[in-house]
């Protein structure tokens, strides 16, 4: 096979630029903190400081803003002070979606 893989570079400075964002939005928002991936498409936020539970926080993120993660009790009790944020979606959501969760998490 001869495939044209020029896409990937592209794509990985796409996830670059969206880890940026998030990095950003981690440093400038109390209350959470972030191991920050060195690739991929997910990161997992630290929210123990909340005070909630991934459950509560992704559940009360949902129906305040529309923003959607994944709790990260679905990865064992032990990732039940986290939530899982994708990267794999266009710039302009990732944008909306980080604002609206640092707004989320600085009403807390």
């Amino acid at each position: 096979f001869d495939l044209d893989m020029s896409f990937i570079k592209v794509y990985n400075e796409k996830l670059k630029r969206r880890l940026n964002w998030y990095k950003e939005m981690v440093d400038r928002t109390p209350k959470i903190s972030s191991v920050f991936p060195n690739g991929g498409l997910f990161a997992f936020l630290n929210i123990s400081e909340t005070g909630l539970d991934s459950n509560t926080f992704c559940s009360r993120l949902l129906e305040e803003t529309g923003v959607a993660l994944t709790p990260g009790i679905a990865f064992g009790e032990n990732w039940d002070d986290h939530v899982r944020i994708s990267f794999a979606t266009d710039d302009n959501t990732v944008l909306i979606g980080l604002d609206m969760m640092e707004k989320f998490i600085n009403k807390l």
